[in-house]
């Protein structure tokens, strides 16, 4: 999939889930800022995209991006688990720690871009080598 493809894809899922108008998102729209994402909205982002892409992006893997990014590229989260291992078990301890990240005052690197860049690598990633 190409890089315009997937950012269309991108924005149709961030359209379809936040109820925003396509023409509203950009590389540089923040999701959580001028989306007004929060953390349940970016739950059914990951799903919708998983189903849309035929992916196993789990929460873990997001979250500790995120976290990296915020970092300035240092990730103190631990290692991402394999694709696939967010199950139904741990869907109440993902929304909890994902709410920590809305207790921050701004996340800005949590663009559209941000977003695709991440899709992007687990599209690469869930490609048989």
């Amino acid at each position: 999939m190409q890089d315009s493809e997937l950012f269309t894809v991108v924005c149709e899922v961030l359209s379809e889930s936040l109820d925003v108008d396509l023409a509203k998102i950009t590389p540089e729209t923040r999701l959580m800022e001028d989306l007004e994402a929060d953390s349940l909205a970016v739950m059914d982002i990951v799903v919708r995209m998983n189903r849309r892409l035929g992916l196993k992006i789990s929460m873990r893997e997001l979250k500790g991006r995120i976290e990296e990014a915020a970092a300035g590229g240092v990730d103190d989260a631990g290692p991402a688990p394999a694709h696939g291992d967010a199950g139904a078990d741990e869907t109440s301890e993902l929304a909890r720690r994902f709410a920590e990240i809305e207790d921050r005052p701004s996340m800005p690197e949590v663009t559209v871009q941000f977003v695709c860049d991440f899709v992007g690598e687990e599209m690469k990633a869930d490609v048989p080598g």
